[in-house]
């Protein structure tokens, strides 16, 4: 009877301390709610002009009406919204919200069973360690499973330079706004980049097939880009052979409007990588116009480079497309790692040409150096930035440029070489 006394009175302890944390648990989630939603008042305040008040109000009643957050309505720049397209525009911006929780759901699901074939722990300390290392750090499922997070320590994630991290250096030296938005747009970007590109283009929309018959007159294969799109999604080449211009002029018009450019012949060297797609350097700079972005004072760096590497089967090389990717010394321009897939994948030697990967020199790489130098040296150009340079035969050209190169690159290529710690890479950008 005392031991059954004795558990109640433990029990009773217990659930006391449960609901008080509970308590507290929920004090805190009201607060930050409420600090979020102040600091949304104060920037829809900030972009509109209104009052406090008038803010208020005016996000109550469509909150009233059609269950509009401050948090989306800030987001999402509903200000800009006309009252009568409000709803339709709001029913888009949920169904959107809803794919990409069913994304993040299924990226969930897909790291937790990569871990579980990996490790052989049971799912729930899989679950368990995965949502801490998250709460923790703030990575994604995709990079708790590609860096391997399940075999680092605490401070050796911590010193995975993740997407939230990297994220600083965009806010950071971003800060070009006019020029961001270029770099969202193909067409504007191969302008303003003209004398790096070397190599004939066009709008698909903006010509007669006169005039793509003129454009492409010396050219074998052409190649069409999405105006807007990453990963190497919707790209699609074209031969031209036997005079087909016409044949081939009718299938790039129905295309969405985008960019036709003659397709790159690489290298020979190359091709030994990869004959099936132009295999690219990918090299990473950070430069500003008004400061200087590291501490000794220089006002443009390279930070890092790799050599992305098409898988054998596609024509793009992107990494999140099939590619894989390599370290490359940045003195040097040798690959320094072996290669690596998106899922974690080490080739030693490339699965189709078989040619060996690490120790692989790339040709013309000084002047792929010197080409972005000349690139960042243009009026306007700044920030954390990502250029796509591909080796033809006569040397480099200019394939794309990224305003959010990230740090996937520089990572992955280590990660099975137990040397994926690399945050120390980009820390220096941040503490000047």
């Amino acid at each position: 009877m005392l031991n059954i006394f004795k558990k109640n009175q433990e029990e009773n302890v217990m659930s006391k301390e449960n609901t008080s944390i509970a308590s507290v648990n929920a004090k805190t989630d009201t607060k930050k709610r409420n600090e979020q939603k102040e600091r949304d008042i104060a920037s829809i305040m900030k972009k509109t002009g209104w009052s406090y008040q008038e803010t208020v109000e005016k996000v109550e009643a469509l909150k009233a009406k059609l269950g509009v957050t401050f948090f989306d309505y800030n987001k999402y720049n509903l200000h800009k919204v006309a009252a009568e397209d409000m709803e339709s525009r709001y029913k888009e911006i949920q169904a959107k919200k809803q794919e990409n929780k069913k994304k993040l759901a299924e990226s969930r699901e897909h790291c937790i069973n990569g871990v579980i074939n990996q490790t052989g722990w049971e799912r729930a300390v899989v679950e368990a360690k995965i949502d801490e290392a998250i709460k923790r750090t703030g990575c994604r499922y995709k990079e708790y499973l590609l860096y391997r997070f399940f075999e680092l320590t605490e401070e050796e994630q911590d010193q995975i330079p993740i997407m939230s991290f990297t994220a600083k250096l965009t806010k950071k030296f971003n800060v070009n706004a006019e020029f961001a938005r270029m770099l969202d747009d193909k067409a504007r970007t191969n302008i303003f980049f003209s004398e790096f590109m070397r190599r004939p283009w066009c709008v698909n929309t903006d010509v007669t097939l006169e005039d793509f018959k003129k454009i492409f007159a010396k050219s074998t294969k052409v190649i069409y880009k999405p105006l807007e799109g990453i990963g190497g999604h919707g790209i699609s080449t074209y031969e031209i052979k036997d005079k087909n211009y016409a044949e081939v002029f009718s299938e790039i018009v129905k295309q969405p409007k985008g960019v036709v450019e003659e397709y790159v012949v690489q290298h020979p060297d190359m091709s030994k990588l990869c004959a099936s797609s132009v295999n690219t350097l990918r090299v990473v700079t950070i430069c500003s116009k008004t400061k200087p972005v590291t501490p000794d004072g220089k006002y443009m760096d390279i930070a890092y480079g790799a050599l992305r590497i098409g898988g054998g089967t596609d024509v793009v090389d992107n990494f999140h497309s099939g590619g894989m990717a390599a370290a490359v010394d940045m003195k040097t321009g040798e690959l320094i790692t072996h290669a690596v897939d998106m899922t974690g994948e080490t080739y030693i030697v490339h699965p189709v040409s078989g040619t060996r990967i690490k120790g692989f020199k790339i040709p013309f790489f000084d002047e792929a150096m010197q080409m972005v130098r000349d690139i960042c040296a243009k009026e306007g150009v700044e920030g954390n930035l990502g250029w796509d340079i591909a080796i033809s035969e006569n040397g480099p050209v200019l394939i794309e440029a990224n305003r959010g190169p990230g740090a996937i690159l520089l990572i992955s290529p280590y990660i099975n070489e137990k040397k994926g710690m690399m945050r120390y890479v980009l820390d220096k950008y941040l503490d000047i």
